[in-house]
């Protein structure tokens, strides 16, 4: 009985201890990737800015499951995507300026994600483009430690996407009459 009543106490210590330590982490993390795409940036611009392009390279575009609705107001573009269980998900474009396109994500009335597209132009051409992730966790402390290992467990899948709009802009770019 002893042994028990000094296991639990350590497991309410270690929770404890945990909890105070994620206070300390931050609520904001940032993953960002970034490629080289044989393209002018208004070329890479518009393939970004164009949600209808989107179904060549992003996943969520191309999964049969769910159902995408595209509305544009002024400069802005929206994106609504339902999935089979009835739960929506949003997307609006934003351009604050001219070499960059922000894009706000919505899961119901919560927004916790932020594309931010980062486009430079090189002098041979090319676009260097930076695709910034920001997404900001709950103080739960299991969200705000996930935060820590963000990078590693969806870092791939963008880099993925990045090579997928790559190959789309590129494509294009060929195809285009010149």
């Amino acid at each position: 009985m002893r042994s028990l009543k000094i296991f639990v106490l350590i497991v309410i210590i270690t929770t404890g201890f945990l909890a105070t330590l994620t206070l300390f982490l931050p609520s904001k993390v940032t993953v960002s990737k970034s490629i080289l795409i044989e393209a002018t940036g208004p070329g890479v611009e518009s393939e970004i800015e164009n949600f209808e392009n989107w179904k060549k390279w992003y996943p969520a575009f191309q999964n049969r499951n769910i159902a995408i609705v595209i509305s544009k107001r002024g400069d802005s573009s929206l994106a609504t995507l339902i999935d089979e269980n009835q739960r929506e998900f949003s997307m609006a474009l934003v351009k604050p300026g001219p070499e960059r396109i922000d894009i706000f994500l919505f899961e119901g009335n919560k927004k916790n994600v932020t594309y931010q597209f980062i486009l430079s132009a090189t002098r041979t051409g090319q676009t260097q483009l930076t695709w910034n992730i920001n997404t900001s966790f709950p103080w739960y402390p299991w969200e705000k430690i996930r935060g820590i290992f963000l990078d590693k467990i969806t870092g791939p899948q963008y880099q993925e996407i990045l090579q997928n709009l790559k190959v789309a802009v590129e494509s294009h770019q060929a195809g285009a009459p010149g």
